[in-house]
């Protein structure tokens, strides 16, 4: 239902089915205890909704997707293909200051060579990032350009991804 909910665009039922089922799993250390600054602003990824291409695949834990978002952490693996991708929608426009993408431990190359877009009506993209190498921590600077988006897509040519946190900060925006 998690995965139905994101695709239709559904927030309200993605967020009332993820929180309910974030009694499945434990939460992860907070980025402080992990060494990790957030970004300033808001968590505007909080309260949004992530859509993976091919859900459900046997490494795939649809139950754990709204935690992504969010700062306690969840899961999620998208199938391997020729563009493979993920993608967020923000509850609302922001301004993006940063993005912080934890990579799944023992898994680093699973982040490098992806590239980041954003969009405001989630059909017209633009590029605004690539990770470089292969990390578990990524913190992607955007303060420079501060791109208005309602969208943040991550794709990777013909290799899946598999991130336990993707969090998105910034500030609100109308």
């Amino acid at each position: 239902m998690l995965p139905a909910a994101a695709e239709s665009g559904d927030l309200e039922t993605f967020q009332r089915i993820g929180k309910a089922s974030a009694r499945l799993f434990e939460p992860r250390p907070s980025l402080a205890e992990s060494g990790i600054e957030p970004f300033p602003g808001v968590l505007l990824s909080s309260g949004g909704a992530l859509r993976i291409w091919e859900p459900g695949n046997r490494w795939d834990s649809p139950e754990a997707h709204w935690g992504v978002l969010e700062e306690r952490g969840g899961n999620f693996h998208t199938q391997v293909g020729d563009n493979p991708w993920f993608e967020i929608e923000l509850p609302q426009f922001g301004e993006l200051e940063g993005i912080i993408l934890e990579g799944r431990r023992g898994q680093a190359h699973r982040g490098a060579d992806a590239r980041i877009l954003v969009s405001s009506d989630g059909e017209q993209w633009e590029q605004v990032a690539t990770l470089e190498g292969a990390h578990i921590w990524y913190r992607v600077d955007l303060s420079a350009s501060r791109p208005r988006a309602r969208f943040i897509r991550v794709e990777r040519d013909g290799k899946c991804m598999h991130f336990p946190r993707v969090l998105v900060y910034g500030r609100r925006s109308s």
